[in-house]
């Protein structure tokens, strides 16, 4: 879903108006990224946790030359579901 179809369902679904809904998005989403980028945690209930998780430098490959490459330290954002998230998908 691109995110002019994911306000547009939001304005359809709530009956804000366009711009209502762009704030609402755009304000969610800095709040999330600030959050994180503080290392912190966003937990939504019944929804799911994101977190940022660090890993360490690992030993890769370059796929063309085979040759073995270091791959540095890098962090990234996880999406834990909840329970509840899980048993709406499968359902």
């Amino acid at each position: 879903m691109t995110r002019v179809a994911f306000i547009t369902a939001i304005q359809k679904d709530t009956k804000l108006s366009k711009d209502e809904c762009e704030k609402f998005i755009d304000s969610f989403m800095r709040q999330i990224k600030k959050t994180l980028k503080n290392e912190d945690y966003v937990n939504l209930p019944r929804f799911g946790k994101f977190e940022v998780r660090s890993h360490g430098a690992i030993k890769g490959r370059n796929p063309k030359t085979r040759e073995e490459i270091t791959i540095k330290p890098f962090r990234a954002v996880r999406l834990k579901p909840s329970k509840y998230l899980i048993q709406d998908l499968s359902e």
